[in-house]
This record gives structure tokens, sequence and C-alpha cells, in this order.
């Protein structure tokens, strides 16, 4: 089931399922946007303790604009928690692995709170397909 939609109608978009490279799963949801295909795909990370629904009302404005995807960071949520210790380069590589999943070839990387760091080292590791940080 990995990848595969696991609804059709939900105010946050479609939700999916992105594996990360040691087998757990994280939940997200996408909204399509208008801009077509060529606008830079936006994911949205919350703070440190908030879920993706932190984001709704956001992710509506947003995508009015470009696709853009929420998601529950491992152990919140929706997403199966890790057990090794939650650091910002654990963190960082499961929003690579989440990218990863997503396809295309640019994103911007939007970050409150505790979520700038992690966006930060994850554009560090893969700085060729960032557009932006937020």
């Amino acid at each position: 089931m990995n990848g595969a939609p696991l609804s059709a109608t939900h105010t946050q978009g479609i939700a999916g399922l992105a594996r990360t490279r040691d087998g757990r799963d994280l939940f997200y949801m996408q909204l399509a946007g208008r801009a077509g295909n060529s606008a830079p795909t936006v994911v949205l990370e919350s703070g440190m303790a908030a879920s993706r629904s932190y984001w709704a009302l956001v992710q509506t404005q947003v995508a009015e604009h470009a696709r853009v995807v929420v998601y529950d960071r491992s152990g919140l949520g929706r997403s199966h928690a890790d057990p090794l210790p939650r650091s910002i380069a654990r963190m960082s590589a499961d929003l690579n692995d989440l990218l990863d999943h997503l396809g295309g070839n640019r994103f911007v990387l939007v970050g409150h709170s505790g979520g700038g760091p992690i966006v930060r080292a994850a554009a560090a590791e893969r700085s060729e397909r960032i557009a932006g940080l937020v």
C-alpha cells in the first residue's frame, strides 16, 4: 500500500503514505494546486509538537498557486513512530525521503518554529532540488 492514496476527499487533499529508507510510513496529504506542473511543490513542515493539521488553513490558500503537501513527522498524527532518538538529522532525512517519494524536481520548504531547522538541514543535504526556503 506504500504510496497509494488512502482517501478520495478531505479539506487537506488526497492522503498517501511515503516509506522512509528504514521502512517507516509517513502519512501525508496533498492538494494539487492550480498553477500546473511548472510551479515547485510547497511542503509545509510543522513545529516540533504539531501535526499536519496545524497547516489546514494555510494549505488551502497556498494551493491556489502550487501543489502543496503537509505530513505528520514520525511519531505524530498518523505516521509510524521512529524507534531511534529523534534528531534534526533524523527528521531531515525523513523529510528528504518524503520528497523522494513525491517526485518532481523542485520544492519550496516552509518550516514553522522547530520545523525551521529541519527544512534547512534537508535543503542542505539535497540543495539541487530546493527552489526556496521559508
